[in-house]
């Protein structure tokens, strides 16, 4: 029998279902669920996210070894990795590498990696359920759910479109299940289901819950059951091993139990293969970053779920109960958030001071031009660096080698932030050493600096890098490209511009033991040679239009006619 509620009906409900959450948390007495938390020890140990998905892969891996009885991934990945070597292609080709290469045979592809360890394992992924946007085509594989009584697609909760992961991966798995954002900021019930798509074009599809997915995967069933009386949802049945009752709707009541007391493990000892034998074997396994999972799957210790509705008899006593426990909770959480806001507060100050003196430092590893040239009139340098963020992987530098000879490089690290910086300041370290060591010889000085990166280099980062030696007598200029933007060189003559293109080599940290090769150009006096790094190119505006490299040329173009008046370089870069 369904009663309808009102407004101050529901409020009492919700109150008094809160506050059994609150003073009796559901026990777990079984251990047949346990999550693999991305927590901050494994950002720590793993570096920031995203990481490469040939991380989650071992992860999966790890996992699958010992045969659990399913594998939720509560992660999207609606986009190819970027951290993956194989989308280095097209740059490496952009650079010169011809297209059919064998260096691109060893360039390893994360998003294959990561699918081949789903194909081989009892994994769920979660599908996005997006409200409110245009209709999206829903090509992925759904699981199939038979309908037992009236059409359950006009009575569950409608959402326009799916977000899927990409092809690769989505069809990899076994299963798919939805993740619906609550719109509501306390998650009592979730959708058991849902309607994704319109009933009007034929395209809507029925999707069970993320959760459900899971559950029907390790009870091994190959499809759902909808369970319909009255124009009312009442339960989906998984097999005829379990059945979640829901309301009307669809929606299921979520019964929370103190995590803390559930098994857990953080996702780098699962990397690190740090667990014992066994540990995963016949268990579910949730990975992701919300780990309150206790409601969610919580009907295989406890049986059916049961709907605690309140009598309104009761409604008065309820009222003031909830009302006192309520004031007593909040009047406690104000006083924890109040401590934790100060703490917050103090932690942030710290990081930035400490992020500010990084800066500093960072930036007088620059080489000041003004001071190391002031005897110098036949050459005239400037340059400017802004980091994404605080401090990163940006970097220029020059050396006169001897009274002739100038030696100059510029820099881009993969990422951004402190790995980017540290890197850019290990690799600043090994290419003054090189300089030297080659007398200042740009494709040796590149090949060295290659060498030794590859035995200092544990998270895989790669650096592109431009390299030029130029005689300051005869105005020869020796250029070396390793995966960098190419330099533009404006003709005093006729105030045209040119790209310096030749056929480079790729980023140092890519394809080992690469032969870079010099490539040899004449200038004349009063050439001046621009050089930038991406950031300039991919730099994005407040209406997301990137900068381009054809607005980059167009603005040299038009300055070159006040570097012709005798307008300091300097001042220009800075305006630019």
């Amino acid at each position: 029998m369904h009663f309808s509620e009102t407004h101050i009906e529901l409020a009492l409900r919700h109150s008094l279902f809160d506050t059994y959450q609150q003073l009796s948390p559901r026990k777990p007495i079984s251990h047949s669920v346990v999550v693999v938390q991305i927590d901050e020890d494994s950002l720590k140990k793993l570096g920031q996210w995203p990481w490469p998905r040939s991380y989650i892969a071992q992860i999966i891996n790890n996992i699958s070894a010992q045969k659990p009885a399913a594998i939720g991934v509560d992660i999207l990945f609606p986009e190819a990795d970027r951290l993956s070597p194989q989308l280095q292609k097209p740059a490496l080709i952009n650079a010169g590498i011809p297209a059919n290469a064998p260096y691109f045979n060893k360039l390893p592809n994360y998003d294959v990696q990561l699918a081949e360890a789903i194909s081989h394992a009892p994994v769920a992924l979660g599908v996005a359920a997006l409200a409110n946007v245009s209709p999206l085509q829903n090509n992925g594989v759904t699981t199939p759910m038979l309908q037992i009584g009236d059409d359950a697609s006009t009575l569950a909760l409608h959402f326009s479109a799916p977000l899927r992961s990409i092809q690769t991966i989505d069809t990899a798995a076994q299963g798919h299940g939805l993740i619906i954002k609550s719109e509501s900021p306390v998650l009592r019930q979730i959708p058991a289901l849902a309607r994704i798509g319109n009933l009007a074009d034929g395209t809507a599809v029925l999707m069970p819950n993320f959760a459900i997915e899971v559950l029907r995967i390790a009870a091994n069933e190959s499809a759902l059951a909808v369970r319909t009386k009255d124009h009312a949802i009442r339960a989906v049945d998984i097999g005829k091993q379990a059945r979640i009752p829901t309301d009307a709707n669809g929606l299921w009541w979520l019964y929370f139990s103190n995590f803390n007391l559930r098994e857990h493990i953080s996702a780098s000892s699962v990397y690190a293969h740090q667990f014992d034998a066994h540990f995963f074997t016949d268990r579910i396994v949730l990975i992701g970053f919300n780990t309150l999972v206790g409601g969610v799957l919580g009907f295989i210790e406890y049986g059916y779920l049961i709907d605690l509705a309140n009598p309104i008899i009761f409604a008065s006593l309820v009222f003031i109960v909830q009302l006192a426990v309520n004031l007593s909770i909040a009047q406690q959480q104000e006083r924890h958030l109040q401590i934790a806001l100060q703490k917050s507060r103090e932690q942030q100050l710290l990081i930035a001071s400490e992020l500010n003196a990084a800066k500093r430092i960072q930036m007088g590893m620059l080489p000041n031009a003004e001071a190391l040239l002031k005897n110098e009139s036949r050459i005239e340098v400037a340059a400017t660096m802004q980091p994404a963020r605080s401090i990163g992987g940006d970097f220029y530098g020059f050396c006169l080698l001897d009274t002739h000879r100038i030696f100059f490089i510029v820099g881009d690290v993969s990422g951004k932030g402190l790995p980017a910086s540290l890197f850019m300041a290990l690799t600043k370290s090994i290419i003054t050493s090189a300089v030297q060591l080659h007398q200042g010889d740009p494709a040796k000085t590149l090949i060295h600096a290659a060498e030794q990166l590859g035995t200092q280099n544990p998270e895989a980062l790669f650096v592109s890098l431009g390299a030029g030696l130029l005689d300051l007598q005869n105005g020869h200029l020796t250029w070396c490209n390793a995966g960098h933007e190419y330099p533009l060189l404006l003709k005093a003559q006729d105030a045209s511009l040119h790209s310096l293109r030749y056929q480079g080599g790729p980023a140092l940290g890519v394809v080992d033991d690469f032969p870079h090769q010099n490539a040899s150009w004449q200038l004349a006096a009063g050439d001046t040679i621009c050089i930038v790094t991406d950031g300039m190119s991919e730099a994005i505006n407040s209406d997301l239009d990137f900068y381009g490299a054809d607005r980059l040329q167009q603005c040299l173009q038009r300055m070159m006619s006040l570097i012709l008046w005798g307008l300091p370089i300097k001042q220009m870069t800075s305006a630019f």
